[in-house]
């Protein structure tokens, strides 16, 4: 198979197989959270960067359905991956079977067909790393060419444009940025840094960032305070041997081929201006490690290796050892892509989740909570938003027509609030909620005569309200919030200054 002809084959394998699939569980509550940043876009949220809004609001006007809209740039972001590892495979001198193994390798990840069929900044997160690879080795590689080492300079100004973009996708970046330069001045060639085009490139770079780091200025850094939360609450769950291991099993099935892309960098005789990779990808890896990262952050590390190593294979392999790489790849990927994509309706999932524990051990099946579920976290976080939003539809139908003129919806976390405002499906008012980007847009005072409430915590809201009612309750068995109660609140106690105090605080405290 010609170059391009695989280049073009596993990137629409790619697209078309994540397009097949994108509709077979509801959306996940992160993407939810992104859809309703479309409809608020902004220079920065409170726990990502503005870009994600943006896609999504590009999928809102472009598609008549925003939730296949969605999926479709992340199918798509995954697409081009695969054409972007090509391209950096032949950029490193890969012929017909370096850019074939390449792009298999990147097809028949597990851990790449997870990141592109969810709409999340991951997937073009791991995008933007790929393609500041690309230009980084082309710089590195015009620098060791005679012909080319004059011109080398310049692809300072499109790395920069894309980690300003990466930047302004997820804050990440910044560990590849550090990185990248460090590698450089750990070889000779740090002499890249001292001209012209590298100074412009960091001045396009901060052009592009600026607006979001004014914002950041005006609302006293909620990216810091969002990274405090994480460590407390998700990150300190993380343990440097998980890590490490992680590292060598979230692309078992291209171990080889990845490993003998590493061994290029670092120790290959004729490439030696590929040091500067090598050093980039072990000096990523640390930082991630010091900064207690789940091991997932370093996955837009690993396609450039990818690209490397199927140079390695084709010029140092047999004939024999590659078709033996291509099989392992398919035999160890293909009974695990239920793990990545939606293939499996709850039921024959949970029964999957216990054949493969028995075999590669329980960690996929470990929430945030650091606690063993039946489902991963993924799957549920994707289930059962239709039926509390059917819930809410109903509860707010039971309302009386006087009551609904004044009727508050209000959900405690940014999953049930975006469910409530892709999924329900009459004319009800926005939904409210003090949890993530929504606290920016909740109103600082309301006119509330009637409370629809989602939450399992009453305490407050029964020393506010003379009447709490539950109306119906979460009963899919599945989701992540199974038993999430739904209440109809009437006749306040003094809610509007305790509303108008609550927001005042929080707002003062987060934004």
């Amino acid at each position: 198979m010609k170059k391009q002809n695989s280049i073009i084959f596993f990137s629409l394998l790619t697209f078309g197989v994540h397009i097949a699939v994108a509709n077979n569980y509801e959306l996940h509550r992160d993407e939810l959270l992104y859809l309703a940043l479309g409809h608020h876009l902004d220079w920065g949220f409170a726990s990502v960067p503005p870009l994600i809004g943006v896609f999504a609001k590009v999928a809102m006007a472009v598609f008549s359905d925003a939730a296949f809209g969605v999926k479709c740039l992340a199918a798509f972001a995954g697409a081009v991956l695969v054409v972007v590892v090509g391209k950096i495979t032949e950029l490193v001198g890969g012929k017909e079977w370096a850019v074939f193994l390449a792009c298999a390798a990147c097809t028949f990840s597990v851990a790449y067909n997870r990141t592109a069929w969810l709409f999340q900044p991951v997937v073009f997160d791991i995008l933007y790393w790929t393609l500041s690879a690309y230009f980084f080795i082309r710089l590195i590689k015009m620098a060791d060419n005679e012909s080319t080492k004059e011109q080398a300079a310049k692809q300072w100004l499109p790395l920069s444009i894309v980690w300003g973009f990466g930047f302004l996708n997820k804050y990440n970046i910044v560990f590849m940025v550090v990185a990248c330069l460090a590698a450089l001045l750990l070889s000779p060639q740090r002499r890249l840094m001292w001209n012209k085009y590298f100074g412009l490139g960091l001045l396009i770079g901060f052009i592009i960032i600026w607006p979001n780091l004014f914002w950041q200025w005006q609302h006293q850094f909620p990216v810091v305070r969002h990274m405090a939360e994480l460590r407390n609450n998700q990150l300190v769950n993380v343990n440097l041997s998980g890590f490490l291991i992680s590292q060598a099993t979230m692309n078992l099935h291209a171990i080889a081929i990845w490993i003998a892309g590493l061994g290029i960098c670092l120790f290959g005789t004729t490439e030696k201006w590929l040091r500067s990779v090598g050093w980039f990808f072990l000096l990523s890896v640390a930082l991630f490690m010091v900064g207690s990262g789940k091991g997932y952050y370093t996955l837009g590390l690993y396609p450039m290796l990818f690209a490397v190593g199927g140079y390695a294979m084709e010029k140092y392999a047999s004939r024999g050892i590659k078709i033996t790489v291509i099989l392992w790849m398919v035999v160890t990927s293909l009974p695990l892509m239920p793990l990545a994509l939606p293939l499996l309706n709850h039921d024959k999932m949970t029964g999957y989740g216990q054949k493969v524990k028995s075999i590669i051990g329980d960690s996929f099946l470990k929430w945030e909570d650091g606690k063993e579920h039946p489902l991963p976290q993924d799957y549920a976080d994707m289930t059962g938003w239709r039926e509390l939003a059917d819930i809410v539809d109903r509860a707010y139908l039971s309302l009386s027509e006087d009551e609904r003129k004044s009727c508050v919806i209000f959900c405690e976390n940014y999953g049930q609030a975006g469910a409530v405002l892709h999924y329900a499906q009459q004319n009800i008012p926005p939904p409210i909620s003090f949890s993530d980007s929504f606290l920016q847009w909740a109103p600082d005072s309301l006119n509330i005569s009637t409370f629809i409430y989602i939450n399992d915590e009453t305490d407050d809201i029964k020393k506010l309200f003379e009447e709490v009612v539950e109306f119906d309750r979460l009963k899919n068995l599945y989701a992540r919030e199974i038993g999430l109660p739904v209440y109809i609140c009437r006749k306040p106690i003094k809610i509007l200054p305790f509303y108008r105090d609550k927001v005042k605080m929080l707002k003062a405290e987060r934004l």
